[in-house]
This record gives structure tokens, C-alpha cells and sequence, in this order.
């Protein structure tokens, strides 16, 4: 979903276009402007029809989505070609409200992610009027896409080991690129420009009078270019995390860094149990950069396609990418410091939970109309020798430079620039909510403050937990939901939503909080593997069966029905019974444990649950060494050693799956 401009830098484009060197821009003159500022037109031929939703629907929610496809022209000029068209697929969810206001909220981008969140979480949105999903020309749902599977994580693993080499990146993008040409697409008709106007289409086609508008990740800068075709019809704009087209991003990256680390060592060191456990954060930081930029470590993380193990080499440059996606991210801001910590201490593995979550976004969006985008709009606008200055200056964000160079980049991608007018001041009367996270590293408030310049009737307001996107993160901000949706609901008033005045304390995990064990966290990846889940039900039902057997062999010989009791029927009922107990265990602990300690071990309180496989492995050892003799010796029925040999074989052979995931530990 390339609306998710979250920079993943060791997992993505995105990483790829915000480590910036020195570079040149690739112009190709006298070629019309991509995303002037010419008033958006719906007059293109462009159509709609009811279509079967793109992504799965939970069944709670069918009655309330209804799905199609607008069809537009890829270009909307006089000379284009008839036959080149995009097909959008977009949603409406309908509304909660018996009585639905006749103004619905358009968000122009739509995915599985997209859907998924407004039923879930966008009660704030659709609780009073409708919904309407638009999937940007380009993106993953659209028809074409601009993705380049040529630069999925699959090229950069040999040997299982992730390297994100620059070279090989910028050689797979070049390929991506004449493959989209061979198949006659205009890599330069994606622009925000021309997404504005699919959305003026949809709008013509459904018959929408007064509507409203989210934008959000990379959609809140076309939002911004929505605004300025200025409809008169828009009601109010909400952009979670505001980008100013007129700021030079690039040139401005390190400074929101160093910014969003600067509130994270500032929050700790306001909290006193975070102070007492993570005294001088920004040196303890500071320290392990300059570490892993001479002596980079090595990472265990998993494969997010294949679930297969893969090794991560984190030098600092990857290392200072992740954090700052996490701080974008926002649920792992909690975990940062304590993370950091143990970097420090020589405990790496504490990276991988930070790790994953960017691994597992790899190659997620389409990357070609990011760049379609970025070298169009954004890099042109930059100047190099600033950029690499800004980098070269600033202690944090100097460890960010070392991959790909987005001036090479879009060198190889060849789109031309925009005109000059796709950077300017936005200016709009239409009432507009910005939100701002805190630890946002990628839209901070000097961004908010910038886009609000040229606006009539701005609110700018700071939720000083959330990352990025502090609306769509109602897990961490259920407060910037909250005042979104009063927005909404009266645009013309400034928001005064309780949850402003109330004080956000954030819980720092803590080595009070978790006893690490990366393998705690990879543990329900195995499981929802379908090959391990039914080899480990298998496992499970066999222990249990065992216990059975030997209750009811204890029965029967309780009732002097039964003949002699078998060798071993009590020790395979113990090894089976700690097995069995231990893995009860542990699923209760994942079931109601915080899921960001589960990221990093386990409870500290549930350390005598870990003595359980150990109890079962001295038992299973103890009945091996009885069921041999018995066999050497062929004595009791054959049967019975039979089966008890099979139970040992199985507890075994859990033990033996307990110790290659890292679970048989202390």
C-alpha cells in the first residue's frame, strides 16, 4: 500500500528514496508539466459498474459493502489513446447510522489494509455517513499496477541472508521499469494530479454533492492536491499528518529524525521508571550507531512470504532505518528504549522484534508509482548537495545515509518533472483537521505547520503519543479518532474533544516487564505455518491420548479387570502430562500476556512454567531407558511397547522441536 509512507528503509522503495547521497536529477525537457495545477475535470469519458470487491469482505460485513470499478482514461488530453485505460476498484461502506448523513467521506486509497481498518476501527468515520475506498491509478488494486515484483524481498536474499545491496537495487528498478514500458504504460500519468481528477470521476459518476475527505500516509499530499482544484462542494478535510508540497523533503529528513528521537529521549527521561532503568538514552543511542557502523551484528528474522529463517546484517545505517520506522510506527515506542538497551548490553536479538515488523513490509505498495510520484513531485525539488549536507551534519541522521540515492533512482526511473506550481502553497477555505504525532518522523509539526499556511480554517493539533497517522492509529490514539470524528461532524467549530486535556503517559517496557527470549515472538509465526500447525496438533492430540491410556489402564487395574501393568506407563503419563501442561501454558500466556512483551520473551512471573519441558525431557529419558530394556529382553505384551515406545518417540520429538525453536530455555 504505497499510501503507507513510513520510509521502511532496509524494507522497501521507501527506503530506498529517503537515503539520499549526492546525485543528479534526471530532466527530460520540453515535456508537458505531470501534475500541473490545472483545475481537476471529470468531463473524460470515464465509467463505473458494480463489480465483486477486490479483497475479502468478512462475512459480518457484507451487507454493508458494495464494490465496483471506475474505469478513466490513463491520460485525460486530447491526443491520448482511447484504448489506454485504468480500472479503480472502489468501496462503499455504508454507513452505521439508521439515519446517515448524505455526505460521505472519501478516502482515495483503498486496499485490503484500508477496508480491513474502517470496519474495525473507523467508527470515528462511518458511524454517521458513508465511506467511499478509491484506489489510486497505479497502486496495488489497480488495473495496471505500477508494483515491481522484480524488487521483492526475493532478490536480495541469497543464502538466506537479507542484503539490500544499492547497486542491485536501482538494477532491479531499471528492469521494472522496461518491463512497464514494454507493456505500453505511461509511467508518467500517475501523478497526484491525475489521481485528483479519478477522484473528481468518481464523484461525477456516483452522484456526490457535499462530500469530505481523509488523507493519510502518501495520500495526505494528494489530499492536499485535492484541496487545491478547490471543489465547492468538499465539506472538510482531515489529514492525518500533513505533507506541505512546498517543503523540500528530502532536504529535511535528518532534522525530523533527530526530532522524533529527541521526544523519545525526552519522554523517558520524564518518566521515572524509564529514567531509572534507561538513564542517558541518547548516549546509551549514540553509542551502539558508532558500534554497528564498525562491527555490524547479524539478525535472525523470518522470511514474511515463506515464514522461512532469514539473517539480517544490521549495520548502523539499517539500524537507524528501523528505528525510525518504529517511531513512525508508533506501537513499538514503548519497546525503544529498552531495546536500545539491550543492543548495548550485547543481547542483538532484542533488535529482531523491532526488526520484523519493517521485514515484513518489504517490497508492500507499489513501488513504480512511488517513484512515478516521488521523481515527478518531490525529488526535483531537493536539492543534492543540501541533502547530503543535512545528513552529513546532524549526529543521528548521519547513519542513515549508506543505501540507494534517490536522485540515481529516478535517473533510472526517466519520469519527467512536474511544473513548478505541483510545489507551491496550497491554499483552501475549506475548514481542515491536521493531526500530528508526536513521535512522527515522517510528517512532525513543523510539516502541519507548513500546510496550514495557506489555509482559511486550520486545526493543527499534536497527539504526543501517536507516530505517523495518528487517526488511523486508533490502537494508540484512540483520542485523534475521537476529535477526527467530531471534526467531521462540525467542521466549522475547533475541536475540544475531552481527551485533549487529559495527560498521555506512555508504559516503557522494562526488564521489570519481560524476561527476553526471542524465540517467544516467533513462535506464532510457527504456528500459523498450516504444515507445523497439524504436525503440532498432531503432537498434542498423541500426548494427550497417552495420558488417557495409562487412567485407563490405572482404571481397569483399580478394578482388578486389567493383567500386569506395562513398563513405563507412568513415566510416559508424566512426560505426556509436563508436555501437555507446558504447552497449556504458554498458549495462556500468549492469549492474555501485553503483546509487546510477547515481542520480546516472556512475563518475568512465568518463569516456572519454563521448568515443565525440562521435567518432561528427564521423564521421556528415564521411559526410553525402561522401554529398551524391555525390548531387549522381549518382556510384557507387545502391544503396550508398542505404543508406550511411540509416546516416547513423540515427547522426544517434542523436546527436540522445543529446543530448535529456542523454547527449551530458562
Amino acid at each position: 500500500m504505497t499510501h503507507r509512507r513510513t520510509l521502511r528503509p532496509i524494507v522497501r522503495a521507501a527506503m530506498a528514496a529517503l537515503l539520499v547521497a549526492a546525485g543528479t536529477v534526471a530532466v527530460v525537457p520540453e515535456v508537458a508539466a505531470v501534475g500541473s495545477i490545472a483545475p481537476i475535470s471529470a468531463d473524460a469519458p470515464d465509467t463505473t459498474e458494480r463489480a465483486e470487491c477486490p479483497v475479502e469482505v468478512p462475512a459480518a460485513s457484507r451487507d454493508r459493502v458494495t464494490c465496483g470499478i471506475l474505469t478513466v482514461p490513463e491520460r485525460r488530453s486530447d491526443d491520448a489513446d482511447p484504448e489506454r485505460v485504468i480500472q479503480l476498484p472502489y468501496a462503499v461502506i455504508a454507513a452505521s447510522s439508521v439515519a446517515p448523513r448524505e455526505d460521505p467521506l472519501i478516502v482515495p486509497f483503498f486496499d485490503v489494509d484500508t477496508l480491513a481498518h474502517f470496519l474495525e476501527s473507523g467508527d470515528w468515520a462511518s458511524d454517521e455517513r458513508d465511506v467511499i475506498l478509491l484506489a489510486r491509478r497505479g497502486d496495488d488494486l489497480s488495473e495496471p499496477t505500477l508494483a515491481c515484483p522484480e524488487t521483492g524481498l526475493s532478490s536480495f536474499v541469497a543464502d538466506g541472508v537479507f542484503d539490500l545491496d544499492p547497486e542491485r537495487w536501482l538494477t532491479q528498478v531499471g528492469a521494472c521499469r522496461e518491463r512497464l514500458i514494454a507493456d505500453g504504460i505511461d509511467l508518467a500519468a500517475y501523478g497526484d494530479g491525475a489521481a485528483a481528477a479519478d477522484v473528481a470521476a468518481l464523484r461525477s459518476a456516483l452522484e456526490i454533492g457535499t462530500w469530505n475527505l481523509y488523507g493519510a500516509f502518501d495520500a495526505s499530499r494528494l489530499a492536499m492536491r485535492i484541496m487545491r482544484g478547490a471543489p465547492d462542494d468538499l465539506r472538510s478535510v482531515v489529514l492525518d499528518g500533513a505533507s506541505a508540497p512546498q517543503l523540500p523533503r528530502y532536504e529535511l529528513v535528518p532534522a525530523d529524525f533527530s526530532t522524533a528521537l529527541a521526544h523519545l529521549f525526552a519522554d523517558c527521561a520524564a518518566d521515572d521508571d524509564c529514567d531509572e532503568r534507561h538513564p542517558d538514552l541518547d548516549r546509551t543511542l549514540a553509542d551502539v550507531l558508532d558500534s554497528a557502523a564498525s562491527d555490524p551484528f547479524d539478525v535472525a528474522a523470518a522470511d514474511p512470504t515463506t515464514g522461512a529463517p532469514l539473517t539480517v546484517r544490521v549495520d548502523d545505517t539499517v539500524l537507524s532505518w528501523v528505528l525510525r520506522d518504529a517511531l513512525a510506527s508508533a506501537e513499538l515506542v514503548a519497546a525503544l528504549p529498552f531495546a536500545i538497551d539491550q543492543i548495548a548490553e550485547g543481547n542483538t536479538n532484542a533488535f529482531a522484534p523491532i526488526l520484523q515488523p519493517t521485514l515484513d513490509r518489504f517490497g508492500y505498495g507499489a513501488v513504480g508509482l512511488r517513484l512515478s510520484v516521488d521523481c515527478a513531485e518531490e525529488v526535483p525539488f531537493n536539492d543534492p548537495a543540501l541533502v547530503a549536507e543535512a545528513f552529513a551534519a546532524d549526529p543521528f541522521a548521519r547513519h542513515l545515509e549508506g543505501a540507494v540515492d534517490p536522485f540515481a533512482e529516478c535517473a533510472t526511473w526517466d519520469v519527467p518533472p512536474a511544473g513548478e506550481g505541483v510545489n507551491a502553497v496550497v491554499t483552501s477555505d475549506v475548514p481542515t483537521l491536521i493531526t500530528v504525532g508526536g513521535f512522527d518522523p515522517i510528517d512532525p509539526l513543523p510539516w502541519a505547520e507548513a500546510a496550514a499556511e495557506g489555509l482559511t480554517d486550520p486545526s493543527v493539533l499534536t497527539f504526543p503519543r501517536a507516530g505517523n497517522a495518528a487517526v488511523w492509529s486508533t490502537d494508540v490514539s484512540r483520542c485523534a479518532a475521537a476529535v477526527a470524528r467530531q471534526f467531521i461532524r462540525e467542521p466549522g467549530f475547533a475541536p475540544s474533544a475531552s481527551c485533549l486535556t487529559r495527560p498521555v503517559q506512555i508504559d516503557y517496557l522494562t526488564t521489570a516487564d519481560v524476561d527476553p527470549n526471542p524465540a517467544v515472538s516467533s513462535l506464532s509465526r510457527d504456528v500459523r505455518n498450516p504444515v507445523t500447525a497439524v504436525l503440532l496438533a498432531l503432537t498434542l492430540l498423541a500426548l494427550a491420548a497417552t495420558v488417557v491410556y495409562a487412567v485407563v489402564i490405572g482404571v481397569r487395574r483399580r478394578m482388578r479387570r486389567g493383567g500386569e501393568v506395562p513398563a513405563g506407563i507412568v513415566l510416559a503419563a508424566l512426560a505426556a502430562t509436563f508436555n501437555l501442561a507446558y504447552a497449556i501454558g504458554i498458549a495462556l500466556v500468549l492469549a492474555t500476556a501485553d503483546p509487546l512483551v510477547l515481542a520480546f520473551g516472556l512475563p518475568p512471573g512465568v518463569w516456572p512454567l519454563l521448568v515443565l519441558p525440562f521435567a518432561g525431557v528427564v521423564t521421556s529419558i528415564l521411559l526410553v531407558a525402561v522401554l529398551v530394556r524391555e525390548w531387549i529382553i522381549d518382556d510384557g505384551v507387545l502391544v503396550h511397547r508398542v505404543l508406550l515406545s511411540i509416546s516416547a518417540l513423540i515427547s522426544l520429538g517434542f523436546a527436540i522441536w522445543l529446543l530448535a525453536r529456542g523454547l527449551l530455555s530458562l
